[in-house]
Order: structure tokens, then C-alpha cells, then sequence
């Protein structure tokens, strides 16, 4: 008898021990339907769950961002958010909003980033700065790289063009030189020969004298650019480019009239070389 009662009084004490979560009834709308959380009062960082009428069970809700939700079999939605306030859940396609006030468990001192397992939080200032300081130094160590190279590039061009042009003649003598120092031995060098000679007297009759030398065919030149020739050159300078026609497009050439012509082209250069570029 004595067992039976102070295991009696056991199961009351444990009953009595057993609290059961306080609900809450938020109505929906003004169709005259209500929600049930539970807890009745939730809290920032904890779980709850709002429970739906029969009729609500296939209503879309909208889930915040920031808000971790979930729908379970039986129609239910299962939430957490760590902000405190009113929590407005809006419905697809219909008018209706829930709005779920979250208290919070936390002092004016204490921040919700404190709380273990937090998800779906805004970063704080010092978050993104610490996230975005790579970016930031990648990006002043691409300026610093293209503000280097402009800088250089700027003093290349600025000595570039302290350094005087050489005028046409010269260039064209340096480059008849050069050619001279591999003369033509048999008839495939000769046709080299005579179109890179050519080339060189082209090019220098149309910087110094303002023809139309290298853009013009030997027919053309010699009927529009030939009067602008002083008389001595004319003959050597119609039998260097008819030479280097023939090389080119029949393909022959004697050796010993490329060697022996070197010396026409240079006398053409120096005859018609500006007065202004001859050395004093």
C-alpha cells in the first residue's frame, strides 16, 4: 500500500513536472481560419512551427531570405530566424499575409551573430571587409602594374622622339650598303637583288620627292613622276625599275647587271637628294 502510493505520488509529481509548450492562434485573413504556433511566443535563433488549417495546407507561403523554413508531410512550415519583430509570411497568388511576432531572448548588449549555428545572417562591416580585402589588393596591385607600364611607356615615346629621323637619302644609302654586302652570285639572288634595289629606290623618291614611286607601276611612274627627276637620272632610274620589272615577272636577272647597277641607284640618290639634308 505504501509502494503504491509513493509511486502514485511519482507519476503526479512527473505530470506536474511535464510542462507542455503554450500555443498560440494567430488568425488568417478574413476568411475566419487561424494558424497555431508553437511556442506560442517564439524566439530569435529557436525553432517553431505554425501549423495550418485543413484548408490552408496547400497555400504556397512565401519564406523570407534570411529565414530557414521548411514544410513537413502533415502541411505544416518549421522556421527559424535570428531578427527579432514582425515576420510577414505573404501567400502565392492569394491576398492574405501572416504576420508572426519574434521576440528575443537577448540584451541590448548582446548581438544575434552570437549565437551558435547562426545561418543565413547579413554579413556585418567587418565581414565584408575582411571578404573583400583580396579583391582590394588584387585590384590596387593591377592599377599600380598599368600605372607603371603607362609611365614607361610614356618615357620610351618621349626619348623616341628626342632622337632626330634620319632623312630619306640616308636611309637609302644604309640600305643600299647593306645589300651590298651580299651581292648577287647567280641569277635566283639577282631577282632578289634587283626587287629589294627597287624597293629602296621607290620608297626614297617618295619621301624625298613627293611621288607616287612605291604605289605606282613602272608604266605609270614613268609617264606621271618622270619630269619631276633632274635630267641625269632619268635614264638610270628607267633602267633600275624595268630591270627589277623583268626579274620579277620573268624571272630573269644577270648577276653582273645587279652588281653593276649598285652604282646607279646610288648616284640617283645622291642627285636628287634635297639641298636642305646634304651635309654642309
Amino acid at each position: 500500500m505504501r509502494i503504491s502510493l509513493a509511486v502514485l505520488l511519482l507519476l503526479m509529481c512527473s505530470a506536474c513536472s511535464t510542462e507542455v509548450p503554450p500555443t498560440a492562434r494567430i488568425p488568417l485573413g478574413t476568411l475566419g481560419l487561424e494558424v497555431v504556433v508553437e511556442p506560442g511566443k517564439p524566439l530569435v535563433g529557436e525553432f517553431f512551427t505554425v501549423r495550418l488549417p485543413e484548408d490552408a495546407k496547400e497555400w504556397n507561403f512565401q519564406i523570407p531570405d534570411g529565414v530557414e523554413g521548411s514544410r513537413s508531410l502533415d502541411g505544416s512550415i518549421r522556421m527559424r530566424t535570428f531578427f527579432a519583430g514582425a515576420l510577414s509570411l505573404s501567400i502565392k497568388d492569394r491576398p492574405e499575409i501572416l504576420v508572426i511576432n519574434i521576440s528575443s531572448s537577448l540584451t541590448e548588449a548582446d548581438s544575434p551573430y552570437e549565437i551558435e549555428g547562426v545561418v543565413g545572417l547579413r554579413p556585418t562591416i567587418q565581414q565584408r571587409l575582411t571578404q573583400l580585402l583580396p579583391n582590394i589588393w588584387i585590384a590596387t596591385g593591377g592599377f599600380l602594374v598599368l600605372g607603371v607600364s603607362w609611365w614607361l611607356w610614356r618615357i620610351h615615346r618621349a626619348r623616341v622622339a628626342l632622337i632626330p629621323a634620319l632623312p630619306p637619302a640616308k636611309r637609302a644609302l644604309d640600305s643600299i650598303k647593306t645589300l651590298e654586302s651580299s651581292l648577287p652570285t647567280n641569277e635566283p639572288e639577282a631577282i632578289v637583288f634587283l626587287d629589294k634595289l627597287s624597293d629602296v629606290i621607290r620608297k626614297y623618291l617618295e619621301e624625298a620627292l613627293g611621288t607616287t614611286a612605291s604605289r605606282s607601276t613602272t608604266p605609270e611612274f614613268l609617264a606621271d613622276s618622270m619630269q619631276h627627276l633632274p635630267l641625269p637620272t632619268r635614264k638610270p632610274v628607267e633602267q633600275l625599275l624595268q630591270a627589277s620589272d623583268r626579274a620579277k615577272f620573268a624571272r630573269t636577272a644577270m648577276p653582273a647587271y645587279a652588281c653593276g647597277i649598285v652604282e646607279s641607284a646610288r648616284e640617283i640618290i645622291e642627285l636628287t637628294e634635297p639641298k636642305s639634308e646634304q651635309p654642309r
